[in-house]
């Protein structure tokens, strides 16, 4: 069959940061979270993540800690004190509260006349890493004379810090956070942002196939997999969301039993790969644009860097 496949690109090899191998599983990690919306809380949330789409031996779920998810107050109502027993307040003082790791600081959006506090607005609602407190909270002011506004703050996800990236993800919205915990009505969103490292022994990219395993494994569609060990120039077991099977690589749209790999060349068109070898991959011709670099039925040079003359970049993750 020629020169097999080096089996580095199986998978990603991801470590994680705990040191925890994933065993040659391909697909993606967690790079990096972005928060869309902040939720209402009054005590932390806790931070999980759903398991890999691939789930062979070896793949790890990323984690998150409550110390790394980052707070910041998102709101404020006044507290006992905010009202009659507040007093000589004027509109645009600034007032803070001090927590355990920072501070909040907020606005005077309102009194009342006998100058107590009516309703802030937040200045800034600050990056609280530790427990949070609740109740009301006494708070400084650069007021001239006001004195005895006390707050009651609602905080929200500022940001999500990854402990282990984790392995074998495919779908960045399989992979968002999930995020628990009592909410005043609003809870916090995120999306997780996949990516790979190149770093050969950390995490290198793998072979994406696209794979209908035969209905004996338990295929029941074309799915993302990953290539687990090669049975030929022409065959590859490869595992999926739905099992494990040995799929017979076609140019065409996958049935049970069949896999697809793409190509591309530098003109940007693209191929199906119909065999493959340590060096080499066997074209058909798949989509055009411009032109075709190369004919039907083909051998080309291949590699998971961008395609360049008589080159062509087989597609990975």
């Amino acid at each position: 069959m020629g020169r097999p496949l080096n089996k580095k690109y199986f998978g990603n090899r991801n470590l994680g940061t705990t040191g925890t191998g994933d065993d040659g599983l391909g697909g993606k990690i967690v790079a990096s979270v972005t928060v869309g919306t902040a939720g209402t809380y009054t005590t932390k949330p806790v931070i999980t993540f759903s398991a890999p789409d691939l789930t062979s031996v070896g793949a790890v779920t990323a984690t998150s800690s409550p110390a790394l998810t980052l707070m910041k107050a998102v709101s404020a109502v006044i507290g006992a004190a905010g009202g009659a027993g507040a007093a000589n307040y004027v509109v645009g003082d600034i007032l803070t509260v001090t927590l355990s790791t920072g501070v909040s600081t907020f606005t005077v959006a309102t009194i009342d006349v006998d100058g107590g506090v009516d309703t802030v607005t937040v200045l800034d609602g600050g990056t609280h890493t530790g427990a949070l407190l609740t109740g009301a909270k006494a708070t400084t002011t650069n007021s001239v004379a006001g004195a005895g506004c006390t707050l009651t703050l609602t905080y929200g996800v500022k940001s999500i810090g990854i402990v282990n990236s984790g392995s074998g993800y495919t779908n960045a919205a399989d992979a968002a956070p999930i995020v628990t915990g009592a909410n005043t009505g609003v809870a916090a969103v995120a999306t997780s942002v996949l990516s790979t490292f190149s770093a050969p022994g950390n995490s290198e990219p793998a072979i994406i196939i696209t794979a209908w395993i035969p209905t004996a494994d338990n295929g029941s569609s074309s799915v993302v997999g990953d290539i687990v060990a090669q049975k030929g120039s022409r065959r590859m077991k490869v595992e999926t969301a739905q099992g494990t099977g040995v799929v017979t690589l076609v140019a065409a749209v996958v049935a049970a039993g069949q896999g697809t790999i793409i190509a591309t060349d530098v003109n940007g068109s693209t191929y199906w790969v119909t065999k493959l070898t340590s060096h080499k991959a066997l074209l058909t011709r798949k989509t055009m644009s411009g032109s075709y670099a190369f004919a039907t039925d083909a051998t080309a040079q291949w590699s998971f860097a961008a395609a360049s003359t008589g080159i062509v970049q087989i597609a990975n993750a």
